[in-house]
């Protein structure tokens, strides 16, 4: 999971950030939605001028059925992130180095 985002009023550091994600991805949810919950959250409680969430996770279980297999990515964008390609790419290129992967879902 990272997480990106242009500071309002208010800052977090990475132990907060990490909380606020457990409490944001617990009970039963698709990955999309929690995704999202968690980037509205920190985009509201942070006022943030510009939020990225990227999560990508495995799903086994799929696999395992004659399924899907391998990582899905979904992605939320909020305040100038959301109207912005030029700040989404920038968050994909931040995030991709992280990730060492050099790509994200279909590209």
């Amino acid at each position: 999971m990272h997480i990106g985002y242009l500071h309002g009023e208010n800052l977090l550091g990475p132990t907060e950030l990490a909380r606020i994600v457990e409490a944001c991805s617990g009970g039963i949810q698709d990955q999309q939605r929690m995704t999202t919950r968690i980037g509205l959250w920190l985009h509201h409680q942070l006022r943030a001028r510009g939020l990225g969430v990227l999560v990508e996770g495995d799903y086994t279980c799929a696999a395992g059925r004659g399924g899907f297999a391998g990582p899905k990515t979904t992605l939320a964008f909020h305040g100038s992130l959301r109207h912005s390609a030029t700040e989404q790419r920038e968050f994909l290129t931040l995030a991709r180095k992280e990730l060492g992967k050099g790509k994200f879902g279909n590209d």
